[in-house]
């Protein structure tokens, strides 16, 4: 075998099979990178979901342990206080529960009031997490990991504060959890191979973790990964570093809720990379291999079949290439290379030859096509608007178009081959031009060249006129001419003469500005308005006419206009003043129109002395103020009524409340120390003396709620209205979990206004759907809105009860009932209170019902109160 040149056939061949490896080598890593995601999905599904399944099962143990200690703090002896009775309750509940390491109840300040097991030491737990964080959250909390003082066991703690009806704390009852249920939990649960679970509390602290790690249970790594991800990640997934060390795709859940609030336990649960893209990488290895002895066979047989297929052909064309080399044209390859490319590279070669024969054919045509481009873009030119002259580098005019005649008045055949300067050039500018004409010839440099002027030209006829003038050389194989664009601007000039003539009737100060804030043209009216005399003002900028202290925001203001130019006033709302020559400030108004000009886009501005307006404007200005004073000592004295109204309604509250607080109180004591000596009647009447005392205090809270919507102040803002509805029936769904309510909520509803107005109209209007649709199968309840006349309008519908329309004038009255109370529960208060936050909003409120078919509440919420303020 011979040696493998670099550069032969075979070599080549060679690599191009290689390279032809990349596209399945490419496509491998890509389906690898494809499955890896792939694998990567499955494994988050998976993990996701033994997290919630684990976190739902401890979430219930939380939530039983929460309603362990409601329950507990309802029972008579806890609220009196009756330690004995409640340490043996206390113990009897332990018993029942052996998830649990104690139950216990301390005061306010922390000191220990009873426990199913009393501590030989502490006996105050003020500094303890679960306590603060009820005191804190002032509902049940969930505290950190410990080491019960009694038990010596692990533990972590749940609290749930009990507070009297005035909102002061009356005790913390208390539950330690024994995490070694929680770590048998872990282990009695089925998991697929490699899973971890962890548990952590608020801190980041493992409670509980399978497999076990007595080295991180119960310590506080926050700075690890894992920790760092769990406080991070809330519900979610993510690739992080285990407490081992090793990899793995985990998923974080939150674990156990209370009133919608977190108790900061959380959940990770993972399974090792190596694991989840095991099946990945066999599939990978396997095809790599397949690959690699596919690509030998290849380059086998390429090696084997190159010799019969391609070499030989190739040497006997090669044979005849170099013959041609040689300026042998009859030389041919022909039939022997056979077919296929190189049989079409062989007929290529003998086409060669023949072509050679029509090249100089082929010159000869390509110049005759270059002539008649030149023909045609020389007729262009004839057709200009402009007068198109072209003149050689000695002055001499080698161009002249049609339009070029009709100007100047003299015909094509005359003016081409005369000097320029003689021809059309008065008499005074020819010496410049020459000289100008040589000091481009000799430096490249012409200081009208390839700008426009205005300038002089002479007739045919010996009279001159005036001109705009544009020259631009041009070198073209070492040659330079020059093309001269001409355009008669006599009559532009006669427009611009009549424009100054307007400008200079007009009543108004008119002052024309370029791009860059200098003036160009002012009128009469100018000159008197700022005392500068006409002369004094052309060319100045425009910022001199500019009180000092707004003369670094001009310019700003000036591009603003040219990037959006538009005839419109300047500083609407605002006032402007121009500065007199002498130093004194006028009150101005000024119109700013656009102007196309020769020297491109300028400013006009109009500009008119407002001095006398402005004065009968302070004069008015001072009798609005006298006015506002008289306004203002008016609202003081509504303030201090409304303030006196409501210290008012505070004291009748406080002393309804007293009496009602007794009757309640005694009524209960004497059903829970006398039950034994009273019939059943008596009972039954005592009872409704305790509802009736609860219900008028509800009616106390009522009436204030509804007098603080008067008052408090609005806060305006964007509201989620379809949020607020939202959370009201999730609210009210968890109230009463066995109601089944076929909820229609339109996401996206918006409006401007106080959110905590709002979320009163909703628990409202909800609320009442809610209950006056219980007696409905199936109940629905819709949220919605629509735009009526690009108004709109929002509703809350039910398929409830309904009531007649004839009284529908009585709906939003205070204490107006159209149900029997008997039925339906309430005291007339929630439609005053709807009505009072959508006058408040400036809105308007109406309801649409019919009797059995349910009830359609409409309100609608505009963006800014109505004139004259809130309504009351």
């Amino acid at each position: 075998m011979m040696p493998l040149a670099l550069g032969s056939f075979r070599s080549r061949l060679l690599i191009l099979i290689l390279l032809a490896t990349i596209a399945p080598l490419t496509l491998i890593g890509y389906a690898a990178v494809e499955l890896r995601q792939s694998a990567k999905r499955e494994a988050y599904t998976q993990i996701l979901d033994i997290a919630r399944l684990t976190s739902a099962q401890q979430t219930e143990v939380i939530q039983g342990t929460e309603q362990l200690l409601i329950a507990l703090s309802k029972l008579p002896m806890v609220r009196r206080r009756d330690i004995e009775t409640t340490n043996d309750v206390l113990t009897e509940v332990l018993k029942q529960n052996p998830r649990h390491a104690n139950l216990g109840m301390v005061k306010p300040n922390g000191d220990l009031l009873a426990s199913a097991i009393a501590p030989t030491e502490v006996s105050n737990f003020s500094d303890q997490s679960w306590f603060q964080r009820a005191l804190e959250t002032r509902r049940f909390s969930m505290g950190n990991y410990q080491i019960d003082h009694v038990t010596e066991k692990p533990t972590v703690s749940f609290a749930y504060p009990v507070y009297t009806e005035d909102g002061k704390l009356e005790q913390v009852i208390w539950a330690s959890m024994n995490l070694e249920f929680l770590q048998t939990f872990l282990e009695g649960i089925e998991l697929p191979e490699g899973t971890v679970i962890v548990f952590f509390d608020s801190q980041g602290t493992v409670l509980a973790r399978r497999p076990v790690l007595p080295e991180w249970t119960g310590r506080l790594h926050p700075s690890h990964p894992l920790v760092e991800a769990a406080q991070t990640i809330r519900d979610g997934t993510g690739e992080v570093e285990g407490l081992d060390g090793v990899k793995r795709l985990y998923a974080f859940l939150s674990v156990g809720e209370a009133d919608g609030k977190a108790t900061g336990m959380r959940l990770a649960v993972g399974v090792p990379l190596s694991i989840a893209y095991a099946p990945v990488d066999r599939i990978v290895e396997r095809s790599l291999s397949a690959l690699a002895i596919v690509t030998i066979l290849i380059i086998a047989a390429a090696w084997l079949g190159s010799e019969f297929l391609v070499l030989r052909p190739v040497k006997i064309l090669l044979a005849a290439i170099q013959r041609i080399a040689k300026g042998d044209l009859t030389t041919r390859s022909g039939t022997r290379v056979g077919g296929g490319e190189i049989g079409e590279l062989a007929r290529s070669f003998d086409d060669m030859a023949a072509s050679l024969e029509l090249t100089q054919a082929t010159q000869k045509q390509t110049e005759k096509e270059l002539r008649e481009s030149e023909e045609k873009m020389w007729l262009i030119l004839e057709n200009a608007i402009d007068a198109v002259i072209a003149m050689d580098a000695r002055g001499t005019i080698i161009g002249w178009n049609s339009q070029a005649e009709k100007i100047f008045g003299w015909p094509a055949e005359k003016a081409i081959g005369s000097l320029l300067a003689d021809l059309i050039m008065p008499a005074r500018y020819r010496e410049a031009h020459a000289r100008g004409l040589a000091h481009f010839l000799a430096t490249g440099e012409g200081p009208i060249l390839n700008k426009r002027i205005e300038i002089e030209a002479l007739r045919r006829d010996g009279s001159e006129f005036l001109v705009e003038l544009s020259v631009s050389p041009v070198t073209f194989r070492g040659e330079t001419t020059f093309n001269a664009f001409v355009r008669d601007i006599t009559e532009r000039k006669k427009a611009e003469e009549r424009f100054r003539l307007a400008l200079e009737g007009a009543p108004t100060a008119m002052i024309l500005v370029d791009r860059k804030g200098r003036i160009m043209l002012v009128n009469n009216q100018t000159e008197k308005l700022f005392g500068w005399t006409r002369k004094g003002l052309i060319g100045r900028p425009v910022e001199d006419l500019v009180p000092a202290r707004f003369r670094e925001a001009h310019p700003g203001h000036r591009n603003a206009f040219f990037a959006a130019p538009q005839a419109r006033p300047m500083g609407a709302g605002r006032d402007l003043f121009g500065l007199h020559k002498d130093g004194r400030e006028i009150p101005v108004e000024i119109d700013l129109n656009p102007i196309e000009t020769p020297e491109g886009l300028c400013i006009l501005a109009s500009i008119v002395d407002i001095t006398e307006r402005k004065k009968s404007e302070e004069e008015i200005r001072r009798v609005n103020a006298s006015l506002e004073q008289r306004v203002a000592e008016r609202t003081q004295s509504l303030q201090a009524a409304v303030k006196e109204l409501e210290s008012f309604s505070y004291s009748i509250s406080h002393d309804l409340r007293a009496p009602l607080r007794g009757i309640d109180g005694f009524s209960q004591a004497l059903l829970e120390d006398y039950s034994g000596k009273l019939d059943a009647k008596g009972q039954e009447y005592l009872q409704r003396v305790r509802a009736a005392s609860q219900r008028m205090g509800r009616l106390i809270d009522d009436v204030l709620n509804l007098s603080r919507l008067a008052r408090a102040p609005i806060r305006r803002e964007t509201v989620d209205l379809s949020a607020i509805a939202e959370s009201t029936a999730k609210e009210l769904e968890e109230r009463e979990p066995k109601r089944r309510v076929a909820w229609e909520i339109t996401p996206g509803m918006t409006a401007e206004g106080d959110l905590s107005l709002l979320r009163t109209l909703f628990e409202n209007l909800i609320g009442n759907a809610w209950k006056f649709s219980r007696h409905s199968s199936p109940a629905k309840i819709a949220c919605g809105m629509v735009l009526q006349e690009g108004e709109k309008i929002f509703f809350v519908r039910d398929n409830g009860v309904g009531f007649d329309m004839a009284y529908a004038d009585k709906l939003f009255g205070v204490f107006q009932r159209l149900h029997n109370p008997a039925e339906f529960e309430g005291n007339g208060i929630g439609l005053a209170s709807v009505q009072r936050v959508i006058h408040r909003h400036g809105g308007r409120v109406w309801a649409e019902s019919q009797t059995g078919s349910g009830t359609t509440f409409y309100f609608t919420l505009p963006k800014a109160p109505r004139e004259g303020g809130e309504s009351a």
